[in-house]
């Protein structure tokens, strides 16, 4: 700079040379959960001084050049703002896996003030909600209903709307569901799966007479992780839901599907 580049040039990197130290710390933080937050914070900083220069700047279409123009600042605005998103995004799912459902919440919503249509974002927020006020879901409903508008054949839509059933007691609704997410044909994500059956185990601990957490349990572990458990889970569902008329379809669903052809192939 001293060498061979004139005053404006020095003055010019003098100037940037304050967001160029608070880019590089908010990179160098955001690399640790620990430090995350604080990364956050150096971020939103430098985002919001860049706001303030790109007041009145404009992206403009050069429609013969088939480009964008913009300027220099709203580059690196855009820039800051691309890592505060992915940032606000994987502490808010990182705090979910600790239990922190508050803390997640709120970052997730500074995520969702950007973009809107993100599944696992919204997912999160959608179990957010229900550990954070189990006696209104909702929240948690209206979040899974966005996840539909994006996909309706999405597994967490599926899988929610299914535990819905159950927790309204709208077995009729929770069978339709449960029954989309064996078909044969569908792929799912086996983490998802462990995780909704760790899931529908708590609601059974807390819940010991909704025998429909033992249906779903069964059938979840039945058609995806372990069989021989899962096909224990259904008979045991049978035994103490065959008397119970709320529970008669997904009865009679187990025992024509799933226990008479068992037996059938065993003959």
């Amino acid at each position: 700079i001293y060498a061979i580049n004139s005053l404006p040039d020095t003055e010019k990197i003098s100037a940037h040379l304050s967001e160029m130290i608070m880019f590089v710390l908010g990179l160098i933080y955001c690399q640790n959960a620990e430090y995350a937050e604080d990364s956050i914070v150096i971020l939103e900083s430098l985002f919001k001084r860049l706001d303030m220069q790109t007041r009145g700047d404009e992206i403009k279409i050069d429609h013969e050049n088939k480009c964008l123009l913009t300027t220099p600042s709203m580059l690196r605005k855009g820039r800051v703002l691309a890592i505060l998103l992915n940032v606000y995004k994987n502490l808010g799912l990182h705090l979910v896996s600790l239990k922190d459902y508050c803390k997640a919440k709120f970052y997730l919503d500074k995520f969702r003030s950007y973009e809107k249509k993100d599944i696992p974002v919204l997912a999160s927020l959608a179990l957010c909600t229900f550990y954070l006020n189990r006696n209104d879901i909702k929240d948690a409903k209206e979040y899974t209903e966005e996840i539909g508008t994006i996909d309706k054949h999405n597994e967490i839509f599926i899988l929610n709307r299914a535990f819905f059933g159950i927790f309204e007691k709208n077995y009729a609704s929770a069978l339709h569901f449960y029954k989309e997410i064996v078909k044969k044909e569908r792929s799912v994500n086996i983490k998802t799966i462990t995780m909704v059956i760790a899931f529908l185990d708590e609601r059974k601990s807390e819940d010991p007479n909704e025998f429909a957490y033992d249906f779903a349990i069964g059938l979840l572990n039945y058609r995806f992780w372990q069989d021989q458990m899962g096909m224990k889970e259904l008979r045991k569902f049978v035994k103490h839901a065959k008397k119970k008329a709320e529970y008669r379809e997904m009865v009679n669903y187990i025992t024509d599907e799933i226990l008479d052809k068992k037996r059938i192939k065993k003959n």
